[in-house]
C-alpha cells in the first residue's frame, strides 16, 4: 500500500502532531478521506476511506456506492522491537456529530511491531436517509499490551443525489 508510505512521510514532517490535536470535523466541512495520527512513541495509525470499486479516495460521494475503510500500523523509525495486541472498534460519526453503536469491535492484530494492515477493513454503503455533509468513520484502536488507546477518523462528503 503506497498510500501508507506517503502517510508515514507526512508524519515525519510533523503533520501527525497537528492531526493529533483533534479529529476531522463533520457536517459542513471538507472531507478528509486519509488521516494519520500518532498512536504512541513507537507507531502511527494511518487510515483511509476509498470507493471500493475504484480504490479512489472517497471525497465526494453522491450515490450509495460501496465504501471501504482501511487502516495500517506504521512503526516510527528507530522504534525497535516489541509486541502489540490491538483491538479495533469502528463507529460512525454522523454529520450532526452524533455517533452510532460500534459497527465492529474485535481483535485486529497481534504480533511484532511492524508495518501491517490491521484487520479493520470495513465495507458499507451510505443511505439516502443519512444526513448530508462530512460524515466520519472512526476507528478506536487499543493496544492490550500497553493499554494505550487512540482514535483516528476519516470523513467523506455525503451529498446524495435527489
Amino acid at each position: 500500500m503506497r498510500w501508507v508510505l506517503a502517510a508515514a512521510l507526512v508524519c515525519a514532517a510533523g503533520m501527525a502532531q497537528a492531526q493529533d490535536q483533534g479529529l476531522p470535523k463533520v457536517g459542513a466541512h471538507p472531507a478528509q478521506p486519509e488521516v494519520t495520527v500518532a498512536f504512541d512513541r513507537r507507531a502511527n495509525i494511518a487510515a483511509r476511506l476509498v470507493v471500493d470499486r475504484s480504490g479512489k479516495a472517497a471525497t465526494e460521494v453522491t450515490r450509495a456506492v460501496q465504501l471501504r475503510f482501511e487502516a495500517e500500523l506504521v512503526p516510527v523509525d528507530g522504534a525497535g522491537a516489541g509486541e502489540v495486541k490491538l483491538t479495533c472498534r469502528v463507529v460512525f460519526v454522523m454529520a450532526d456529530g452524533s455517533t452510532t453503536a460500534p459497527a465492529r469491535d474485535r481483535a485486529c492484530y497481534a504480533g511484532p511491531l511492524a508495518a501491517v494492515e490491521v484487520d479493520a477493513p470495513f465495507r458499507f454503503r451510505p443511505g439516502h436517509d443519512d444526513q448530508a455533509g462530512a460524515t466520519g468513520v472512526m476507528l478506536i484502536v487499543r493496544d492490550e499490551v500497553t493499554r494505550k488507546e487512540r482514535k483516528v477518523m476519516v470523513t467523506y462528503g455525503w451529498m446524495p443525489e435527489e
